[in-house]
């Protein structure tokens, strides 16, 4: 006797209906959430588009996944099988992406493996028992799988369709967590000048702030008490000490824009290192790819694979734009003290091209990049006319004296012939750290230059890169195992970090001359570095303040990026505006400076419609974009 199950003599239900409408349903998902992670407003008819384009991509993951579900399954219970695994894979590809994206960022580890493992089998696991319920009844089976994939793509374009630039939706760990906990961002009423204020409570104070991108207490303090960073040392025994609280992404250009603002990335504009136009008539994209706003792997992992193959992925061949000083939408504390009166240094800033109009100085972060022709490249300088007086302060990369590169590196048992063989083996890395060291040694000769031009000077930045540059070539050689060079030469590199912060530390010291006994200096990074290293895990950097009324401090304090421009305007006796999303970090200076100084807040100093529109020269683009790749922070 032969057995029949329920659904034998029936026309078979076709799948291909539900691949559509799950495919339909994730693309909404796809295209909602690419939406709001880059802020891609207005809707129109672009994210129509968008949003066939990835139903497409998950239509074919989803036919696949019908198609590898009927592959291992019996013959009698192939058609159930299909219809619950075209969207159990695509549940099971957001699963995935979720938790090695989002959760387990990074370097990847045992721990995080077997997760994902556990994953794929309890979605294996719960496969079949769909499967087994399936095989008694297809019609109903195919009624509920084609409600619930309709379901999820009403969601999903209801998703898109509520979605609004007025939700402040922001990268910002901090302002994230302010908006969860129900709190709101000071929105000023009107905008105040210096005029209106009136003459502030000038304290006479400088404030020389020394940038040293991507520093961190885990290698200055073990330095330090090694007597090897003499001059940050000094400021710490006169002063206080901090661990900065970072945000991420901790992109440099967003960071340092943070600090020089005092306000969140929504309000102040920068987003990362380039934007790019998209296709299908998009608005303009705020991040660099489209790797970086995937909901699920479906993207990124074709393009990847097409990439391994040797080729060059079309959607992601598009025309980028590096983010200048004229998309910043918030003033910088610099712009605030000039319109009090107080001159400014600003020299090589990130997000400082063009150099843009100050009451003082300001040196183009590309200036370093000039030798020889920087007469000729507008607004790389401001006052323009510097420029070519500057210009012999440039260090070109070809120039820097190779025994002080080869000093950041162990060379002992190796003779001439030896040295060159391991510079040529290791050519990436004497590379990049030649550029940088190029550029921090520019922009100490730099300040050198500038300051006799503005002896009345009130506040100064000079900002240096290459301690951030090294540690992304360098740190994960600091954990090589062994001992000596045989079996590991990379193990010549171990010593490079701190190598380098003894020579920030010279550097320091340069840039110290040129404050006196009433000068505030603040030495600081704008994030940290760990053996799991991640933009999006925001790891602390460091903060030192020493100087003037500043008082010691032996405890460690904390402070935020955001509250670097308020103090600083603080202590010169200026009014604190609202708008800015720091605070003033008082602690740092006795209670009798405020009560002789007292903090005063104005809503705002923002002008509406106010726009930076600086002529800035793109000739130098690609050398930048090649640095930034070479990084790893773009493709």
């Amino acid at each position: 006797m032969t057995h029949r199950s329920p659904n034998s003599g029936a026309a078979k239900p076709s799948v291909l209906p539900l691949c559509v409408i799950w495919g339909l349903a994730f693309g909404a998902l796809e295209a909602a959430y690419f939406t709001r992670a880059n802020q891609v407003f207005p809707l129109g008819s672009g994210h129509a588009l968008l949003w066939l384009v990835l139903s497409l991509a998950h239509f074919a993951l989803a036919g696949f996944g019908a198609l590898a579900a009927g592959a291992i399954s019996r013959v009698g219970q192939r058609t159930a099988a299909r219809m619950v695994g075209a969207p159990a894979l695509l549940f099971l590809v957001l699963a995935l992406s979720h938790y090695r994206d989002r959760v387990n960022t990074r370097p990847r580890s045992l721990e995080g493996t077997l997760v994902t493992l556990a994953i794929v089998a309890a979605f294996a696991v719960i496969f079949f028992l769909l499967r087994r319920l399936a095989v008694h009844s297809l019609r109903t089976t195919q009624r509920v799988v084609a409600i619930s994939g309709a379901l999820v793509m009403v969601g999903g374009l209801g998703w898109l369709f509520t979605l609004s630039p007025d939700m402040r939706f922001d990268s910002s760990l901090r302002l994230r967590r302010k908006l969860e906990a129900g709190e709101k961002l000071y929105e000023p009423t009107e905008s105040v000048t210096a005029e209106m204020v009136g003459n502030p409570n000038d304290s006479g104070l400088r404030v020389l702030l020394i940038p040293l991108d991507g520093g961190t207490w885990k290698v200055i303090d073990p330095l330090i008490k090694a007597g090897r960073m003499p001059n940050l040392e000094s400021l710490i025994r006169r002063g206080a000490s901090a661990t900065l609280e970072s945000d991420i992404p901790t992109f440099s250009p967003i960071i340092w824009s943070s600090v020089s603002t005092g306000k969140y990335p929504t309000r102040h504009g920068i987003h990362g290192f380039i934007r790019t136009d998209l296709p299908l008539g998009l608005p303009q994209m705020r991040l660099e790819t489209i790797r970086m706003a995937a909901l699920t792997k479906v993207l990124k992992t074709g393009t990847r694979i097409y990439e391994v193959l040797g080729h060059q992925w079309p959607a992601l061949a598009l025309p980028v734009e590096i983010y200048s000083s004229n998309d910043l939408k918030a003033r910088q504390l610099w712009g605030i003290l000039g319109e009090f009166g107080m001159r400014s240094i600003v020299l090589e800033w990130y997000i400082g091209h063009p150099a843009q109009p100050i009451n003082g100085v300001q040196v183009s972060e590309r200036f370093h990049l000039m030798k020889g022709v920087a007469a000729n490249i507008p607004n790389i300088v401001y006052p323009d006319s510097l420029a070519p007086l500057l210009e012999d302060a440039v260090v070109a990369p070809e120039e820097l004296d190779e025994k002080l590169l080869l000093s950041l590196v162990d060379t002992d048992g190796l003779d001439e012939a030896g040295i060159r063989a391991f510079m040529e083996e290791n050519a990436a890395w004497f590379d990049i750290v030649r550029k940088n060291m190029a550029r921090d040694l520019s922009t100490a000769q730099l300040t050198d230059a500038v300051f006799p031009y503005v002896p009345d000077w009130r506040f100064a930045a000079t900002y240096f890169r290459a301690m951030d540059a090294l540690h992304h070539y360098t740190w994960n050689l600091r954990n090589l195992p062994g001992e000596g060079f045989a079996e590991h030469p990379e193990r010549r590199f171990y010593d490079a970090i701190e190598r380098y912060h003894e020579f920030c530390d010279g550097i320091v010291g340069r840039v110290l001359k040129h404050a006196d006994e009433n000068t505030v200096v603040i030495v600081m990074s704008d994030h940290g570095f760990e053996d799991r290293y991640d933009h999006e895990r925001g790891p602390e950097g460091f903060f030192i303040i020493a100087g003037g009324p500043i008082q010691h401090i032996e405890e460690r304090q904390r402070i935020s990026v955001y509250d670097i421009a308020p103090t600083i305007l603080a202590l010169q006796g200026i009014p604190v505006p609202q708008d800015m999303d720091g605070e003033v970090a008082s602690e740092f200076v006795p209670a009798s400076f405020w009560v002789d100084h007292p903090v005063r807040h104005v809503p705002s100093y923002e002008v509406r419609g106010e726009h930076n529109d600086v002529e800035a020269s793109s000739d130098m683009d690609e050398e930048v974009l090649n640095r930034l790749r070479a990084l790893g922070y773009i493709r």
